[in-house]
């Protein structure tokens, strides 16, 4: 896919939401449609302000006083985080500016994250190859006077230490999307504007990274701890994927990591980002693998920001989970690689690959648990494994196409467990199987090398019930420039009795919403899954606690809803016709499910 998206989340998360850049309040819009900050609102933000003259350390532990480079005309402070997957997105990014820039322009970096250790933050230094003095604000002391609100914010002041401009360095990385380069170049644009004399448009707009909470502070005795009670909230709805060796960006284990993380934690769950889930409470279900965090824990979790976090007395600390390393299903009975080590570079888009692997099994094998697993699991946006035919090209596209319009064998994503059939089901896999892998990696800011493999447990001997993956999709996809709530249907029929597992929305970067709808024999409609704002970073599972069962001759329609507008920040090009195709800056429009004939 051309243009991807953050996961982390990501992972993350990911983790990550779905807005482009926009101002600290109430606007105007400029031409890339992001909104501008009111001449209130930049008061608020010390906009024209002169800032008095500081002591600035560096990683070597130096110091340097801010007016020592007062030859420069300017300087740019921007806010890190190392283990913030924009902040490590846009570390290329800076590595250029620096370069580029160095005649007219000073770089100084804040990392304003007490939990970091010197050595994590010299790691980012080496990562990226930073040159720029790298001053560790403990305490926030020079953050706060920034009133610095997320972790890739960049502040430009003038040769006078005036604050001019402040926000986002550009427009390449957001919350939920990632471009092939950027649109705006937010910064540079403002450092052009001053050098020549004008004032920079737009002088402030938001920034997307890690939340900051700069302003928490403790206000009363404390009725909820970290250790009586967040850790357990963390335990059970986050470190499935927060912890260390899975894909999210970051851990959430010990206090020091939550603590550090607040204002990220407050900005998500306000905003039902975080846990993932994208599901309409009301249609459907009850679902496996829910994790939508109750009220009620949302609440103590963000009661106890508010009150400061407080740690606690660690001797009411929960056990630490047991997770498993390694093989979530065990030890397999078989492990297939794809045959070579795969790039994915640091940063850009990053087309689909796609990769062929033997089997070579000389009988049919009935598989009971399946599980994919990556070198770098955090650049890994999601897999897909389909059957694969001898007949056919490897790279023939609309052979690729048809396989993704008729089911899957295999899935992993941010968030999915491993597959695990009970006793009497399993899925087949024919004897010398190809198997094809669909990949879709994201950048991180840094080069790694991966290696997908796929692991099985097999069952002994035919099940009862055979599993079956299939779906209701198309290729009539038209999705005219500039067009909003553009509906695409598609369906299939069961034909026989069925019983229905679960299902696996599937649209690109213009996916608005999703519907999973049953038309009965019997006249008799139901709605069993919407998902009124898809986001296409999570290729979510949406699993059914209690699978039911529908007559021979049921007709299961997918709905998709296309925003291709400017309004959507995730579209690559809103000017143009959008199409069916294998890449992002295509489209798809697939209601996988999952299901077997009781017949």
């Amino acid at each position: 896919m051309n243009r991807s998206t953050a996961r982390l989340v990501l992972a993350f998360l990911v983790l990550l939401g779905t807005a482009a850049p926009r101002s600290r309040g109430q606007g105007d819009e400029d031409a890339s449609g992001r909104m501008v900050a009111s001449s209130e609102e930049a008061s608020r933000a010390h906009l024209g302000e002169r800032f008095e003259d500081m002591v600035l350390k560096g990683l070597d532990g130096k110091e340097q006083r801010w007016s020592d480079h007062a030859g420069k005309k300017a300087t740019l402070f921007v806010l890190r985080d190392s283990t913030c997957p924009l902040c490590r997105k846009y570390g290329p990014s800076l590595a250029r500016l620096e370069k580029e820039q160095a005649e007219r322009l000073r770089v100084v970096y804040l990392n304003p994250m007490d939990h970091e250790t010197l050595e994590m933050m010299k790691g980012e230094v080496a990562d990226f190859e930073l040159t720029g003095l790298y001053h560790a604000d403990r305490g926030q002391v020079i953050a706060r006077k920034l009133a610095a609100t997320s972790t890739t914010e960049v502040f430009l002041f003038d040769a006078e230490r005036r604050l001019r401009y402040r926000g986002a360095l550009d427009d390449q990385y957001g919350l939920g999307y990632a471009l092939d380069a950027p649109r705006v170049r937010f910064a540079l644009d403002a450092l052009d504007a001053i050098l020549a004399g004008r004032d920079p448009k737009p002088a402030a707009t938001t920034a997307p990274g890690c939340m900051l909470a700069l302003e928490v502070e403790k206000k009363e005795e404390p009725s909820i701890t970290f250790h009586g009670r967040i850790s357990r909230i963390m335990q059970k709805y986050c470190q499935r994927c927060h912890r260390e060796g899975e894909n999210a960006p970051f851990e959430l284990v010990t206090y020091d990591d939550v603590a550090s993380r607040k204002g990220m934690i407050r900005f998500t769950l306000k905003k039902n980002l975080m846990p993932p889930w994208y599901a309409a409470d009301e249609v459907g279900g009850p679902w496996l693998d829910d994790l939508r965090m109750p009220e009620a824990e949302k609440k103590a979790l963000l009661d106890w920001i508010e009150n400061g976090c407080p740690e606690g007395d660690p001797a009411g600390a929960p056990e630490p989970l047991p997770y498993t390393e390694g093989w979530k299903i065990g030890t397999p009975d078989a492990v297939i690689s794809v045959e070579r080590k795969i790039r994915v570079p640091a940063e850009g888009d990053i087309p689909y690959k796609y990769e062929v692997i033997e089997t070579d099994f000389p009988e049919d094998k009935w598989i009971e648990k399946i599980e994919l697993r990556s070198d770098h699991p955090e650049v890994v946006h999601h897999i897909l494994v389909f059957y694969h035919y001898d007949e056919h090209l490897d790279s023939n596209p609309q052979f690729l196409g048809h396989l993704a319009l008729q089911g899957f064998f295999a899935i992993h994503s941010p968030g999915v467990e491993p597959i695990e059939y009970p006793a009497d089901r399993a899925k087949l896999l024919k004897k010398r199987q190809r198997l094809l892998f669909q990949i879709h990696y994201n950048a991180i800011g840094k080069e790694v090398w991966d290696r997908p493999r796929i692991g099985f447990k097999f069952r002994d001997g035919p099940p009862k019930y055979s599993i079956r993956c299939n779906a209701a999709s198309t290729r009539e996809i038209h999705l005219p420039p500039r067009t909003k709530d553009v509906v695409v249907p598609a369906e299939f029929t069961f034909p026989s009795k069925s019983r229905i597992f679960g299902y696996v929305p599937h649209m690109h970067a213009r996916g608005q919403a999703f519907a999973m709808d049953l038309f009965y024999p019997d006249g008799k409609e139901e709605r069993v899954l919407w998902v009124p704002h898809f986001d296409f970073n999570w290729q979510q599972a949406y699993r059914l606690q209690k699978p039911y069962d529908v007559p021979a001759g049921t007709r299961i329609r997918a709905t998709g809803w296309f925003d291709n507008t400017a309004g959507n920040p995730a579209n690559p090009n809103p000017d143009t016709d959008v199409y069916f195709g294998l890449q992002t800056d295509d489209e798809m429009m697939i209601g996988y499910f999952e299901w077997m004939a009781l017949d």
